[in-house]
């Protein structure tokens, strides 16, 4: 069994890529990348900076306004990427491997 060889899908597998696939690249972006990954990053990275600086206390609003704003811009923009590289991935670059 090689090492970075990527193994063969199961049938789950199979039909669970077939059903997010016909929702669409879209679809996938904005939920898997944006909502899914890019919020969950920016919940985790501003509560991290909030008690790193403040510990848990509530920030001044300046510094909440302008860290929620610009962590939103951020993380979404991240997570727009984050999910086109994975739909790149796993709908474009692994089927001619896996052969479905």
């Amino acid at each position: 069994m090689p090492l970075f060889k990527p193994a063969a899908l199961s049938p789950m597998q199979i039909e669970y890529r077939k059903r997010i696939r016909a929702k669409g690249r879209k679809h996938y972006i904005i939920y898997t990348g944006i909502l899914r990954w890019g919020m969950s990053m920016f919940v985790l990275a501003t509560l991290w900076n909030w008690h790193g600086g403040y510990g848990w206390h509530i920030p001044p609003p300046g510094y909440l306004a302008f860290s929620i704003i610009l962590g939103l811009v951020i993380w979404s923009v991240a997570g727009y990427f984050w999910g086109a590289y994975m739909w790149k991935r796993l709908f474009e670059e692994l089927p001619a491997q896996n052969g479905y």
